[in-house]
């Protein structure tokens, strides 16, 4: 999370997270999955294009911001990045669980562990169903 992306989440609305600065925020779990899940809702992207607002485009917008995940070669670099094979992989892991019929829920956490190990967005947990009817 860079300073501007905490900026524009607005997270110290929130009262927990009223006196937090930048770096205080950035190293607390709750409150940087806060900025996260704030900005994801503030800022609703369809990276690629596809017509559709997807896990895919919760992570590129989380990981290149809104205004940058919609270039082409930014998007082709972020594909080299260790955050977007763990989240790759953390989708795999996902549809997974969901055709093998487990709670995703109570194993969300678990298996995935974007940016900020612990706490996956909601916004996120909304989208993953999305994932899997393009699977289908």
């Amino acid at each position: 999370m860079t300073e501007n992306f905490w900026l524009d989440s607005n997270v110290t609305a929130d009262q927990r997270f009223s006196s937090y600065d930048y770096l205080t925020c950035a190293k607390d779990v709750g409150c940087a999955g806060e900025a996260v899940t704030r900005y994801l809702s503030r800022h609703p992207t369809d990276c690629d294009g596809d017509g559709r607002i997807t896990c895919k485009d919760f992570g590129l917008t989380h990981l290149l911001g809104h205004a940058r995940c919609h270039e082409p070669e930014r998007r082709r670099d972020a594909e080299d990045t260790v955050f977007v094979t763990r989240f790759v992989q953390c989708l795999l892991d996902t549809l997974g669980l969901l055709s093998a019929g487990d709670s995703l829920e109570q194993d969300l956490d678990a298996r995935c562990r974007l940016h900020s190990p612990g706490r996956i967005p909601p916004s996120v947990r909304r989208a993953v169903p999305a994932v899997t009817r393009q699977q289908e």
